[in-house]
């Protein structure tokens, strides 16, 4: 009986600790990220996982893989009337030259 309570209050705390940290506008823009998480959240722990702290993060880079951008933070765009330096360092990246 010991097992099954230790297994539930990781659960319980894991599952907290994932959804306190998601942001509010992520919680409403996705309609089933209850159940997402709480599926991610049983597999870490089925995987063998015991530390709450592990197991929520594992959970969410589960949930939300990571992306090159975010809702905050929107891919930059080079607009065309940018200088010509300023495009070409960011497409191109350094050359080492010998010395």
């Amino acid at each position: 009986m010991g097992q099954i309570a230790r297994r539930v209050a990781l659960y319980n705390r894991a599952y907290f600790l994932a959804w306190q940290g998601l942001p509010e506008r992520t919680k409403a823009a996705t309609p089933d990220i209850s159940e997402r998480l709480d599926e991610a959240v049983r597999q870490q722990i089925r995987c063998g996982r015991t530390d709450p702290i592990q197991v929520a993060a594992a959970a969410v880079r589960e949930v939300f893989p990571p992306l090159g951008h975010t809702v905050y933070a929107p891919p930059r765009r080079l607009s065309p009337l940018a200088p010509r330096a300023a495009r070409s360092s960011i497409m191109r990246p350094e050359r080492k030259t010998a010395s």
